[in-house]
């Protein structure tokens, strides 16, 4: 018996080593294509499989976190507080110029 049968796969190829609390597969789900890679882990591993719905849930609850902290930093200055929350989301949301 081999207890590890996939070190006989023929074009076997190391791109990556991962650590606890690493995410993969991100990329197959946002461009809702096959994944690029197969992980293989070398110690007992445990993992949370999350389908498409639940990674954007995910993804929606992190950018709202995100937001709602530049909101708060936001309201500590006293130049922002007479601004509505929503003008104060907006201007947190713009897109960044960047120059060369």
């Amino acid at each position: 018996y081999d207890p590890c049968p996939v070190y006989k796969i023929k074009y076997l190829r190391k791109i990556s080593k991962l650590y606890e609390g690493a995410s993969f597969g991100e990329l197959a789900l946002i461009e809702s294509q096959p994944r690029s890679a197969t992980i293989i882990s070398v110690r007992n591993t445990h993992f949370a499989v999350l389908n498409k719905e639940q990674f954007n849930m995910l993804l929606r609850k992190v950018h709202e976190e995100r937001i709602n902290k530049k909101l708060d930093i936001l309201d500590q200055i006293p130049l922002f507080r007479g601004y509505s929350r929503s003008y104060k989301t907006r201007i947190t949301c713009k897109p960044r110029v960047y120059f060369r």
